[in-house]
């Protein structure tokens, strides 16, 4: 009685653990989420599902060290909001401030895998 007793709790353990560990995947947190989710509604038919753009995409690269405007992240949240010249709309009407965070902390993790 008291090994199945174990064997429950055991059980009861592993199932909390996954449960913990599926809201720890690649896709939660300020690198994925809603910033993965409004980059591939907003961002990727210009600069790709994985932010590489060129090669058939209008929009460049965000997965370098190098940005048109500047890589620093007042910089491109201007970008994302404000638009950028006739290729780059202003998303400032479309997503509010915690959106626009969510897609630049995407953008900046883009950098760093």
């Amino acid at each position: 009685m008291r090994n199945l007793r174990l064997k429950g709790m055991g059980a009861i353990f592993l199932t909390a653990g996954l449960v913990f560990l599926s809201g720890c995947s690649e896709s939660s947190g300020p690198t994925g989420g809603e910033g993965q989710s409004l980059f591939k509604t907003w961002c990727a038919p210009c600069h790709g599902p994985d932010g590489s753009g060129g090669l058939g995409y209008k929009g460049p690269s965000l997965r370098g060290p190098e940005f048109i405007y500047g890589g620093e992240r007042e910089a491109i949240l201007a970008s994302i909001r404000d638009g950028r010249g006739e290729d780059m709309p202003a998303f400032s009407s479309r997503l509010n401030q915690a959106k626009l965070d969510a897609v630049v902390d995407y953008v900046l993790s883009l950098r760093n895998e």
